[in-house]
């Protein structure tokens, strides 16, 4: 007689396939079952948070991994013309400018929970330009960190002590017209927390929390950022090319830069010979593997 198999058993591409048909609730729920199970079915990616124009309480959570999306009532107000600057582990950055007076800091869409940051250094009316937020995970209203885009894309304000730790500190190696393109919150192996910063011309810093201290990724003895000694040709050629850079950190340190070129097609001739042919919207991603710096 065959003895009889728990729902431990279950085929792990069946029960992977069972719970792509999910909403993201349910899917959390059953990954939260066991362990087998949860070996078995993945994380849900990042949901995109669509707040319905015509009920602000309103909103829809879609994720590319799951293939129901989850509509819900959010326990917060989003006013219609607040920006989101950022968001991580179920938490937004939000900039909210009404009657000359801002609501700047961290919002849970889903419980309520709000964390302003009244103590940053540059409230100055309704005259505050923050690109974007990064921030670390689990934070509360007395703790938590944070960092900001200030500073006309030159200054990066940050905190590791909640509202009693703003401080700013400026990028180095910033030439005229150069700035901060980019920004992405990364704890390092060991606990160090770092923020990363990629600049338009393709220069990386990892701003060391604990220090308060920049380091260059590329050519840490030089003062000026040389792009031919960063990036193989032709990429540092048509880096001049893409208007628009983002900045990717893997679970295992390696750090992509997304180039895209959002305006027109661009040619020219290259440095050693030829000519090179960017085309609109065309995107490239070189690579910093940290294992050979």
């Amino acid at each position: 007689m065959a003895s009889s198999r728990g729902w431990g058993d279950l085929p792990a591409d069946l029960l992977a396939l069972i719970a792509d048909g999910l909403p993201i609730q349910a899917y959390t729920r059953v990954r939260a079952v066991c362990t087998a199970w949860r070996a078995a079915i993945p994380a849900a990616s990042p949901s995109l948070l669509v707040r319905l124009d015509w009920n602000r309480h309103d909103a829809w959570f879609l994720s590319p991994r799951i293939s129901t999306a989850l509509h819900e009532n959010l326990a917060t107000l989003l006013p219609a013309r607040s920006s989101c600057l950022g968001s991580a582990h179920g938490w937004v950055a939000v900039h909210d400018p009404i009657f000359y007076e801002l609501r700047f800091g961290l919002v849970n869409p889903l419980t309520g929970v709000e964390i302003p940051f009244s103590s940053f250094p540059h409230f100055v009316e309704h005259k505050l330009w923050v690109p974007k937020v990064v921030f670390a995970p689990s934070p509360t209203p007395s703790d938590f960190t944070a960092a900001a885009i200030t500073g006309h894309g030159r200054v990066i304000t940050y905190t590791a002590q909640g509202n009693s730790g703003w401080t700013d500190v400026e990028c180095p190696r910033l030439v005229q017209g150069d700035y901060i393109a980019d920004v992405v919150y990364h704890e390092e192996r060991g606990g160090e927390r770092a923020v990363y910063c990629l600049t338009t011309s393709g220069d990386v810093h990892a701003l060391r929390l604990h220090a308060g201290a920049f380091e260059p990724l590329f050519d840490k003895g030089k003062a000026v950022f040389d792009a031919a000694a960063a990036f193989a040709p032709p990429y540092d050629t048509i880096r001049y090319c893409t208007n628009t850079k983002n900045l990717v950190v893997c679970d295992d340190g390696d750090l992509y830069q997304i180039w895209r070129n959002n305006t027109c097609t661009r040619m020219g001739p290259l440095p050693g010979g030829g000519s090179y042919r960017t085309q609109f919207r065309r995107t490239c991603q070189p690579k910093f593997d940290r294992s050979a710096s």
